[in-house]
């Protein structure tokens, strides 16, 4: 079971009530990119937690916009780019009155193997390590990069296809070079224990919700993993465990009709009854005042 609703392009253009009539017929297939004022228009706020199945990023040339991922907020301001891989969990909260710039998703596919996938995979390698998906760029990076938006637009209007592969191409080389100027990330010994504890979390939180088990799967103690996790980040690890199963929940609650029992189930949790009290503990209201609210909201 899928615990996150997630979108394929064609289905996240519809949610996003995005893009013309006739976008089955184009060529572009999975690449999107629109006006982020445009989208501001087109989206309810918040945008519930979702996952998407390609590669997406926005750039705010001004204003600002507030995205949750996984269970961290980050603001977006003038001249940030935030880029973010297949099926990370994200929602978009707010945007300001003057946002300006684009969103835009694409595939893998669209890449070249050799230099644009390369490419890829260097820059979300180094946002991981960094744990934080946002690069801000000078002014004249800044310019270059929204001349190559408004052509990839262009060129998507015309459906063009090979000519939005190489300008997207372009596009994340002027990313990676931004990437290169920039110190080489050196994580401590604890940073390194706590970015391995994220990603497992991320990989097993429908099932795995003890911190002892965590510590078993990174082979530490439990000990260790909580003063490692709570020097890097500030959080305990019973606090990013409960953040993020949070967020799970109310994905599910918010975008499917099962039931509570079935929702508790389905993110590892035998009894409904103690699935209610967590979320009451972690929200202030319970599963379903907080259906009800995005009901009402919606």
């Amino acid at each position: 079971m899928k615990l996150i609703p997630q979108y394929d392009p064609e289905n996240f253009r519809a949610a996003t009530q995005a893009d013309s009539p006739d976008v089955e017929n184009r060529e572009s297939g999975d690449f999107f990119i629109v006006e982020l004022s445009v989208q501001k228009k087109q989206l309810q706020m918040p945008f519930l937690p979702h996952r998407l199945t390609v590669n997406d990023f926005v750039f705010v040339n001004s204003g600002e916009m507030v995205k949750t991922v996984c269970s961290d907020s980050y603001s977006i301001s003038q001249s940030t780019l935030m880029i973010l891989p297949p099926y990370k969990i994200r929602t978009i909260e707010k945007f300001s009155d003057n946002i300006d710039g684009y969103y835009c998703n694409f595939p893998d596919e669209l890449l070249s193997r050799d230099k644009g996938f390369k490419n890829l995979q260097e820059i979300l390698s180094y946002l991981d390590i960094k744990n934080d998906h946002r690069i801000t760029v000078n002014d004249e990076t800044k310019e270059n990069l929204m001349n190559l938006l408004k052509r990839m637009k262009e060129l998507y209007q015309q459906d063009n296809i090979s000519l939005i592969a190489s300008y997207l191409q372009t596009f994340l080389a002027e990313i990676k070079s931004v990437i290169q100027g920039l110190p080489p990330i050196s994580l401590t010994a604890n940073e390194t224990t706590a970015f391995h504890f994220r990603k497992a979390v991320t990989q097993y939180i429908n099932s795995v919700h003890s911190i002892q088990k965590y510590a078993d799967i990174l082979h530490v103690s439990p000990n260790h993993l909580n003063k490692s996790v709570k020097t890097a980040t500030g959080k305990t690890a019973s606090s990013i465990i409960g953040e993020t199963l949070t967020m799970e929940a109310k994905s599910l609650l918010s975008n499917t009709g099962l039931s509570i029992s079935d929702i508790a189930y389905s993110l590892g949790i035998e009894d409904p009854s103690y699935f209610t009290r967590f979320f009451k503990k972690h929200t202030g209201i319970s599963p379903n005042q907080y259906r009800k609210m995005i009901d009402l909201s919606y």
